[in-house]
């Protein structure tokens, strides 16, 4: 196992699970919430379904984490932290896109009412929730694994 094998999870090739996972459903969840105001004129379906997705996309970002690197010594690195970077991901591109609908909604002329520091807080707290539900979603894989034991 040198530093140039291509089965390594550390191969700079290849784009870290969480990093994937997070990227691909953020954006989903960007278009469906664009999606829902431009259709309904609310947001708030989003915001319900925040959580499970958190939950559920460091769940598959553990597991395509640990399915990667099942040949090597230590299978289990770092599959938690896959969970926790899908799912803080998934946050920072939501909130980039809410922010871009305030922006280009205010210039449009739309109604928009946008409080700096009500969003701001509410980010940071949807940042803390997404951690805590992306890191459990990844340790339960390390859990259904037996990781605990290594």
């Amino acid at each position: 196992m040198g530093w140039n094998d291509s089965r390594s999870p550390y191969n700079l090739k290849r784009i870290h699970a969480g990093f994937r996972v997070g990227a691909m459903v953020g954006v989903i969840m960007a278009v469906v919430h664009w999606a829902l105001i431009l259709m309904a004129r609310t947001d708030i379906l989003t915001y319900i379904i925040h959580p499970f997705v958190y939950f559920l996309a460091g769940r598959s970002a553990a597991e395509q984490h640990y399915q990667a690197q099942q040949d090597i010594y230590e299978p289990c690195r770092g599959v938690r932290a896959a969970g926790l970077g899908a799912a803080l991901v998934i946050s920072i591109i939501t909130w980039f896109s809410i922010i871009l609908y305030f922006i280009i909604g205010d210039a449009l002329g739309w109604d928009v009412i946008f409080l700096p520091v009500n969003a701001y807080c509410v980010a940071v707290i949807d940042a803390l929730v997404a951690m805590g539900l992306g890191y459990w979603g990844g340790n339960t894989v390390f859990n259904k694994y037996g990781c605990h034991n290594q």
